[in-house]
């Protein structure tokens, strides 16, 4: 199922009035802004969650700081190269290739502390257990970083995948 989102950016703001200047050299105003169009597709993931380990934890998910980079990862950049950030995640690239913005939600929405309800989080990492319509949040890093991953869990969500995005500039003379 695809739906459409319209978001109004404001480029520019109203230009100053100049009211007591003849009206020949009186500056035209004018409001400009980009109309953008989000096409989203529903799509249902498994979701889980990891995090970068760092050495000296106070406690791993698996036993020891060298096992734990085995199963995590370093955690110290994506499979594309990007430093991990909130609203960063992992999928199969076969389907969700870099780049690839999904809203999570519980996630894009609350975790990663973005209001807007079209804020969304973006795939730069991917992982041998990570197949077809699973998704892998990334959650911090050390032991705060591995509590959100634990207490996130694993849940079946409905998340809406980007399908096009479109823009048209639009100006307003008064």
């Amino acid at each position: 199922m695809k739906k459409t989102v319209l978001v109004l950016v404001v480029l520019l703001i109203f230009g100053s009035l100049n009211w007591n200047q003849p009206e020949s050299k009186k500056r035209k105003n004018s409001f400009t802004c980009l109309l953008t169009k989000i096409e989203v597709k529903e799509v249902n993931f498994i979701v889980t969650a990891y995090y970068s380990p760092l050495k000296n934890q106070k406690e791993y998910v698996m036993d020891s700081y060298e096992e734990e980079i085995i199963f995590q990862g370093e955690g110290k950049q994506a499979a594309d190269g990007t430093k991990p950030y909130w609203g960063m995640l992992a999928a199969d690239w076969s389907r969700y290739p870099p780049k690839t913005k999904i809203f999570v939600p519980g996630y894009t929405d609350k975790i990663c502390g973005q209001k807007s309800p079209i804020a969304f989080s973006v795939v730069h990492d991917t992982g041998g257990r990570i197949k077809e319509n699973h998704l892998d949040v990334w959650m911090g890093k050390g032991d705060k970083g591995r509590e959100r991953a634990q207490r996130w869990g694993v849940k079946i969500l409905k998340c809406q995948v980007v399908a096009k995005i479109s823009q048209q500039k639009l100006t307003i003379k008064y």
